[in-house]
């Protein structure tokens, strides 16, 4: 269903929260959103201030 790109989010999700996962599932690798645009999403600023997603390892890594 995520390859067809069908498929439905819960009620109560955020619109924040919906318009990352929107982006994170995109069909089109093309226009699906880069490891950079998912730290800079505003759902994503407002989370790493309390969880830490990644270890600064991954972090290096992803920024490059």
């Amino acid at each position: 269903m995520i390859i067809k790109a069908n498929y439905t989010l819960a009620e109560g999700i955020s619109k924040e929260a919906r318009d990352l996962l929107n982006q994170l599932l995109e069909k089109d690798p093309k226009t699906r959103i880069t490891i950079p645009g998912i730290l800079a999403h505003p759902w994503m600023r407002d989370a790493k201030d309390s969880v830490d997603l990644f270890t600064n390892a991954e972090k290096n890594y992803m920024i490059g």
